[in-house]
This record gives structure tokens, sequence and C-alpha cells, in this order.
């Protein structure tokens, strides 16, 4: 099945990820059959810190498919716009079981 999951991260930012999952033993195990896409939604209108990427969206998954882990670098700015933090990496974690 197709799903999408969000993650709220620091930063004013909220991770996406949409992708296929399918559901294999009894109980039911999900595990990622594919990634569709990986999403950041940056809010820099809401005040505050936020990050911008600076590198490539990617995602790597582990414990038999079941966790997805998407990760990035990024600049974090404050609300003037002025860098604070350079290159910062950024992983967010995602659990198929988590999914449906």
């Amino acid at each position: 099945m197709d799903v999408v999951q969000s993650k709220n991260c620091a930063y004013n930012l909220t991770v996406q990820l949409s992708s296929r999952i399918f559901g294999i033993g009894t109980p039911i195990h999900y595990r990622y059959e594919s990634i569709i896409s990986k999403t950041l939604i940056i809010n820099s209108s809401s005040g505050g810190n936020y990050i911008v990427p600076t590198s490539a969206i990617t995602h790597e998954l582990s414990n038999n498919d079941q966790i997805c882990t998407v990760t990035f670098y990024g600049d974090v700015k404050n609300a003037a716009g002025t860098t604070i933090i350079s290159n910062l990496k950024l992983s967010v974690e995602f659990d198929a079981n988590e999914a449906q």
C-alpha cells in the first residue's frame, strides 16, 4: 500500500516520506517495498530558527527494510536569514510498522 509519513523536526522542519509498504508474517510486520519521494517542508515564516538544505536528500533502509533513515545537510538560519550553523547533518528515522 502507498503511505505518507511525516515527522516534525527541529528548526521548523517537517520531513515527509512517501513510500510503498507491504506486510508479511503473523503477526504482520511491515517493510518498505520502495521509496517514492522524500520532501522537506520548511516553515521559515513561523519565526525562530529554520534550516535550508545544502545537499541532496538521501535515504537508507535497515532492519530488514523496516526502518528508513532520511538524511541531508543544511544551514540553520535565524529569523533574519543569517546563517548560525553551517552544514548541519540531520537524520530522521521512519518505521514502516508505524505507517499503516
